[in-house]
């Protein structure tokens, strides 16, 4: 069988079956929570890394290799599972580095704001 006689079968069982595959998704999906969960982080953060950024699997892997699996802020290793968050300035679009959660939630809420940052390390230093 071909590769477009696959997918012509393919598509003529799913037609036929769309209903109960639907429902047995469905099914599979309220089971699996957290399976589900992972499946769309990875799905998107792939799809941005790539689609937004122009950053390949092989160049965000060569970019944590550089940082040696660390976040290139806080110096956390990412664990198996954890999640990443690529960094890029907001204005430019130029990708700067590999985050973990916190520290890309942090530059994102404080604008990334060398002023609003200064000003944080200066308060807490005080207080």
């Amino acid at each position: 069988m071909t590769s477009e006689q696959k997918k012509a079968y393919a598509h003529a069982y799913y037609v036929k079956n769309r209903e109960k595959l639907l429902r047995d998704a469905a099914a599979w999906q309220a089971r699996n929570p957290e399976k589900v969960r992972a499946i769309k982080r990875r799905s998107s953060e792939k799809y941005n890394r790539v689609h937004r950024y122009g950053v390949t699997d092989s160049h965000f892997h060569a970019m944590l290799q550089q940082q040696e699996n660390k976040c290139a802020a806080c110096g956390d290793t990412f664990a198996a599972g954890k999640s990443t968050h690529l960094d890029h300035c907001h204005k430019t679009g130029r990708v700067r580095g590999v985050l973990c959660r916190a520290c890309n939630l942090a530059l994102g809420f404080l604008q990334d704001s060398p002023t609003r940052i200064s000003g944080l390390l200066t308060y807490l230093r005080t207080v």
